[in-house]
């Protein structure tokens, strides 16, 4: 068993990561997934096993799993067990199916959709490749403070467009920062939104941003991290190849007397 990253926000609401840790741990875990404060993480196992609140036989245990599953897949000290094409195949399909829709399913019609990435003003390798499949697709940028001036621009290109497809990526993961949204994204999106548009979201990071988004939203495709393989994922559902089986446990209002309440 593997945990998710522990310093993500759902693990740290309530308790640090050091705690986080040992919890995953006590509960079963062999591998705990942590990009940062290893060090911390690793004393607080270290105390716990010296104080008995995690016994030996357990680290013994989880550690014969891990080594088993080495020995399964890894025989050779010398030759990988996977080549690179076949790495890159899984990596596809692992990114494929971490696809994750809230509410309707994200849709993209060039005739009809604007498409606006937010976080940076250079265009992310998906648009480039949309725009290489589809030439006849518009597209716009805002960086992370965008002026009011640039904010009346997009509204000018959305007077020939039904609809806006927002891709969130290039975000800084700061929780000061909402998830990357500032200020000034938020409060520019709500401008849009008010406008009558339909907004649909390609969001690479956290979905934990959807709530911070122009309410209610009505199309969120969530890809939890902006990679080769995620971007790549998210060309196949926006260009009607794949369709996404996973859904956030999210209930996202969309009738006019819920928005209101």
């Amino acid at each position: 068993m593997i945990t998710d990253d522990l310093i993500m926000a759902g693990a740290l609401s309530n308790t640090t990561c050091a705690e986080a840790a040992e919890r995953a741990v006590m509960a079963g875990n062999d591998l705990c997934i942590i990009s940062k404060n290893i060090e911390e993480c690793f004393e607080a196992i270290t105390t716990a096993v010296h104080s008995k609140k995690i016994s030996e036989a357990d680290i013994d245990t989880h550690i014969r799993r891990v080594a088993n599953l080495q020995r399964r897949y890894h025989h050779s000290t010398e030759e990988p067990p996977f080549s690179l094409v076949e790495m890159l195949e899984l990596s596809d399909r692992l990114y494929t199916h971490a696809l994750t829709n809230v509410g309707e399913p994200c849709s993209f019609s060039p005739k009809t959709t604007l498409i606006l990435q937010v976080g940076s003003t250079s265009l992310c390798p998906l648009i480039r490749s949309l725009v290489q499949v589809y030439p006849e697709t518009s597209v716009v940028a805002m960086g992370r403070t965008p002026h009011p001036e640039e904010i009346n621009g997009i509204l000018r290109a959305l007077c020939t467009k039904k609809e806006l497809l927002v891709v969130l990526c290039d975000l800084e993961r700061s929780p000061a920062l909402s998830f990357g949204i500032t200020p000034e994204v938020r409060e520019g999106l709500q401008k849009i939104h008010t406008s009558g548009c339909t907004l649909r979201y390609v969001v690479f990071g956290s979905p934990y941003v959807i709530p911070l988004l122009p309410q209610p939203v009505c199309s969120a495709l969530v890809a939890f991290e902006k990679t080769p393989g995620s971007e790549r994922a998210v060309l196949r559902t926006l260009c009607g190849t794949f369709t996404p089986v996973g859904k956030l446990p999210v209930n996202i209002r969309h009738s006019k007397e819920s928005s209101e309440n």
